[in-house]
C-alpha cells in the first residue's frame, strides 16, 4: 500500500493584530511555492499566508502509486481542517478545481490563475492548447527530461513584458530543492489533459478567475470572457502566464478585493 508522505509547507503569520484569514497557495507544474513569494510580503499585512509544494516538487516528496488528483487531494488533507481561502496557479488551480468538486467544505473561497475550466480547447472553451502540442511534450518528457522542463516554462514566459526575467526567475526555481520527481510531472501533465471544470462557471459566488492578456500557454480568447460572471473574471493586461510576477502590485489588489468581499466561513458550498 502507498504511504501518503507529509508535504514540505511554510506559514507566515500575518503582521496585523487580527488576522483576516488564512491563504493557502497551491503552485504550478514542476516549479515551487517559493513562485508566490513576490505577494507573500504585501499579503501578510493583513492575511496569514501557507505556501505548500505539490508531491513531488519543491521540497515534497512523492510515492509510489498513482499520481492523481485523488492522490495530491489526500495529502492536502492537513490543510483543509479549518476556513481557509485558496489560490491555485496553472497546474495548482487543476488541483484546486478538485478539491471543490471533492466538496471540501473549508474553502472559503478560491481563486484560479491563469487556468480555464479546460487546459485543452474543446467546442465548450477555446481559450487553451491544442491536445497535440501536450502530447509533445508528455513524448519529449521521457526523451530530454530536463529540456523538456525548460521548454515548458519558457511557454509560461512568452508574451510577457517582462519575458527574459521572468525566464531566468523560473530556471533558479525549478531544481533549487532538487530535480522534480518524473512520477509527478508525468502525472501533472495528465492532470493538466483531464483538466474540466465548466461547471464551475456557474452558480459559484466565491470562485474567481485571472488571466494574462498575452498569455500563450492559456491563450485568451474573447468570447471565453463571456461565460464568466463581470465581478468573477480580471484580465492582466500587460501579463503573460505570471501576472502575480509581472503585475504583482495589481494581482495582490485584486486577491485583497476578491477574498475581502468573501465572508470566512466553515462552509464554502
Amino acid at each position: 500500500m502507498a504511504i501518503n508522505l507529509p508535504l514540505f509547507f511554510e506559514s507566515i503569520p500575518s503582521k496585523a493584530q487580527q488576522s483576516k484569514g488564512r491563504i493557502c497557495f497551491l503552485h504550478g507544474w514542476a516549479l515551487n511555492s517559493e513562485i508566490w513569494s513576490p505577494v507573500v510580503e504585501l499579503l501578510i499585512e493583513d492575511y496569514d499566508v501557507t505556501l505548500i509544494d505539490l508531491p513531488g516538487m519543491g521540497r515534497s516528496p512523492v510515492h509510489n502509486g498513482d499520481y492523481d488528483l485523488n492522490y495530491i487531494a489526500d495529502c492536502l488533507q492537513p490543510f483543509l481542517q479549518e476556513p481557509a481561502f485558496w489560490v491555485g496557479w496553472s497546474l495548482g488551480a487543476c488541483v484546486l478545481a478538485g478539491l471543490i468538486h471533492n466538496h471540501e467544505t473549508h474553502i472559503s473561497g478560491a481563486l484560479m490563475v491563469t487556468m480555464g475550466p479546460r487546459f485543452i480547447t474543446s467546442d465548450q472553451w477555446s481559450s487553451g492548447i491544442e491536445q497535440t502540442l501536450l502530447d509533445r511534450f508528455q513524448a519529449l518528457l521521457a526523451e530530454d527530461f530536463e529540456g523538456t522542463i525548460y521548454r515548458f516554462l519558457g511557454l509560461n514566459c512568452n508574451g510577457s513584458q517582462q519575458q527574459k526575467a521572468e525566464i531566468r526567475l523560473l530556471q533558479q526555481l525549478v531544481f533549487c530543492h532538487g530535480i522534480p520527481a518524473r512520477r509527478a510531472l508525468v502525472g501533472g501533465l495528465e492532470i493538466l489533459a483531464g483538466h474540466n471544470a465548466m461547471d464551475l462557471l456557474v452558480g459559484q459566488p466565491n470562485i474567481f478567475w485571472c488571466f494574462g492578456r498575452n498569455d500563450h500557454l492559456v491563450p485568451l480568447q474573447q468570447e471565453s470572457l463571456q461565460l464568466f460572471h463581470e465581478h468573477q473574471v480580471k484580465v492582466f493586461e500587460r501579463s503573460a502566464h505570471l501576472p502575480f510576477i509581472t503585475e504583482t502590485q495589481a494581482f495582490t489588489s485584486y486577491l485583497k478585493a476578491s477574498f475581502g468581499s468573501t465572508a470566512l466561513r466553515p462552509e464554502f458550498l
